[in-house]
This record gives structure tokens, sequence and C-alpha cells, in this order.
């Protein structure tokens, strides 16, 4: 297991850990080299600065990606933050409208914040690398007392529900 080492992790004795600075993309790739995964799970990718850094390293390897996203990349996400929005939908779909650029910008001032933008991030993973994208996302269905996740994974579109 490839990651940044900022929190312990309690790992079988047959995982291999390995600590990387995810911004380097030089330790990255020969992170990646050594362990030669077969697919990897990016969890953390923020920015597209990020995204490209994972994406060259992968690609250069030939490996395959999933890259996490957000529910946030939607208008729908920013109007809870006082972000300009259209009227609510009842349901989200990969197809409602999305939030403005970088979304989080002067919201507060966190590291990494002003260049935090998932839309990005999931443009350089669709033009970079063999991914497997989507947006997971959860939307509350208003009234009904369900909630929802959709997977926008091509050729999936299942949904699960579950009380809340």
């Amino acid at each position: 297991m490839l990651h940044r080492g900022i929190h312990s992790c309690l790992l079988p004795e047959s995982v291999r850990e390995i600590l990387v600075n995810r911004h380097d993309q030089e330790q990255v790739q020969e992170a990646l080299h050594s362990i030669r995964p077969d697919v990897v799970i990016d969890t953390l990718a923020m920015t597209s600065s990020d995204a490209g850094i994972s994406a060259n390293a992968m690609s250069a390897l030939n490996l395959r990606a999933v890259v996490l996203s957000s529910h946030d990349v939607y208008a729908q996400f920013g109007l809870l933050n006082g972000l300009p929005a259209p009227e609510p939908e009842e349901v989200v779909t990969e197809n409602s409208p999305l939030t403005i650029p970088y979304p989080l910008r002067g919201l507060a001032d966190r590291d990494g914040w002003h260049d935090y933008d998932k839309k990005e991030v999931e443009l350089m993973a669709q033009g970079t690398i063999s991914s497997v994208w989507g947006r997971w996302w959860n939307a509350l269905i208003r009234g009904s007392g369900r909630f929802s996740a959709r997977t926008g994974l091509p050729g999936a579109g299942q949904w699960v529900m579950r009380q809340m």
C-alpha cells in the first residue's frame, strides 16, 4: 500500500507499506514501479496538479486507475456554501449543473483549498490515464426519507437505496 504516512495504518503482515510524497512525481513513479500494482486507487487527488502527478506516474507504467471524485462538483453542493446555483433538483444526476470553478476559494484558509476542484481532477484522469471514472455521490431525495447513491461508472447505472 502506497500512502503519505500522515496517519498510521494497521495493515496485515502480507501487505507491503511504502511511504511517498504524493507531490513528487519521480518518487510516486518509482514506488509504483517497485510494487507493480494491477490497479491504483487514488483517493487524494484534490487538484489538477495532484491528478497530473498521479496520471503521469501511472501512464509511464501503463497502469489502470480508479480516481475518486466527489459530490461537491455539483452546483447543488455549492449552494450549501452560498455559491451561485440553479434551483435545487429533487435528484442530482451526472447531467446536473456543475458548481463554479475552484468552489472552496475564499471559504476558508486551509492548505490546498485555493486550488481544490474535483472537476479539474476528473478532466485530468479522463484525459491521461486508463481509468475507471465516475462520480460516486449521495443525493438526498427530499421528502422521501431515503438516501440514494448512484455510480457514475459507464454501463453500471445502478441505484442503491438505504434508509436514513
